[in-house]
């Protein structure tokens, strides 16, 4: 595993971040963002792994700078990863990217996407949809608005797991919403979920949602607003090895913008 943290300048679109060189075929990237704007114009980031030794994170506008947080995880065998990116993705048309056979029941999707606008709403959120071993369906709401710029996609295959993909809707006026695993998972603490979701129309900040792993058997989906509805895809991934999953809450007060959680004690580079 290899981590650190990276900014996008006020004025600047894009950032590279140079890494200790990797198998692209055997890496994958996951990371976060943080930005004091409204606009998706300016806090939507797309990142990817470029090349063997680039990360490059990328948005459309360039106003106010962008905090990322990167981690890119290197395996030496039993997965295999896919990356792509696919350009001016339409509204309210399935776009179907053809990829190398996978097993759909090892397999999940990361995706991060770049956007312009200045209201976050049906045009800016997504789904990225295993529908079959050779297709990936992408997928945006809107019947007003831009295409998404780009669409960056990362197709992990691991061998030591086992994927089920479920869906779900959280309908306008509704704060929470379920999705039931079928069959259930054998263990929580070897799982967890990755989950995408479109948006029916025009949100603000409390209307977007969070998906939780809450037993064997079931995704929530939970929300403070209660505007538009949102339609998810969510992949539950569960280790076979011994690999091993540690989850948990925190709040945040007000007037606080960052806090430590302790956890179990956990190797930093493996």
């Amino acid at each position: 595993k290899q981590s650190g943290t990276t900014t996008i300048a006020n004025s600047s679109t894009t950032v590279s971040v140079t890494i200790t060189g990797v198998d692209m075929s055997q890496s994958f990237l996951v990371f976060s963002s943080t930005h004091n704007d409204t606009s998706p114009t300016n806090f939507q980031i797309g990142g990817e792994i470029t090349n063997s030794t680039t990360l490059s994170f990328e948005r459309t506008g360039n106003t106010g700078t962008v905090s990322i947080s990167w981690q890119v995880f290197e395996f030496e065998g039993g997965v295999s990863v896919q990356h792509g990116s696919t350009l001016n993705v339409a509204r309210n048309t399935n776009v179907d990217v053809a990829i190398n056979c996978i097993d759909l029941t090892k397999s999940f999707v990361l995706v991060s996407a770049r956007k312009s606008g200045a209201q976050l709403g049906s045009d800016d959120g997504i789904t990225a949809n295993l529908t079959s071993s050779t297709n990936l369906r992408l997928f945006i709401q809107g019947a007003a608005g831009a295409n998404m710029e780009e669409v960056y996609w990362q197709i992990v295959e691991y061998q030591a797991a086992t994927v089920q993909k479920v869906t779900g809707t959280l309908a306008a006026g509704s704060a929470t919403a379920t999705s039931t695993i079928s069959p259930a998972i054998s263990n929580l603490a070897k799982a967890f979920v990755v989950s995408n979701h479109t948006i029916s129309g025009d949100v603000n900040p409390d209307d977007l949602p969070r998906t939780e792993l809450t037993n064997t058997t079931t995704v929530t989906y939970t929300r403070v607003g209660t505007t538009e509805a949102m339609n998810f895809v969510t992949y539950v991934v569960e280790f076979t090895d011994q690999s091993s999953v540690v989850r948990g809450t925190q709040n945040f007060a007000s007037t606080v913008t960052s806090q430590n959680v302790s956890i179990t004690a956990a190797s930093s580079s493996g």
